[in-house]
């Protein structure tokens, strides 16, 4: 049996973090939009406005400017 995964990775920027939760800012459809992101299960610990690539559930990669 086969199955197929589809992962959406976003792109953002760090507005604040506190208490390992982090509020990350992206844009879609041209709109400012917010997401929630815990820390814990994250692949890195981004500073604030550091840029990251997330999906719905972590942070995956955290970029260096």
């Amino acid at each position: 049996m086969k199955y197929l995964f589809m992962v959406c990775l976003m792109l953002g920027f760090v507005d604040q973090v506190s208490d390992n939760i982090a509020l990350v800012e992206y844009e879609n459809s041209g709109q400012s939009k917010y997401i929630i992101l815990s820390l814990d299960n994250s692949l890195c610990f981004p500073r604030e406005g550091q840029r990251v690539i997330f999906d719905s559930n972590r942070i995956v990669l955290c970029i260096d400017n």
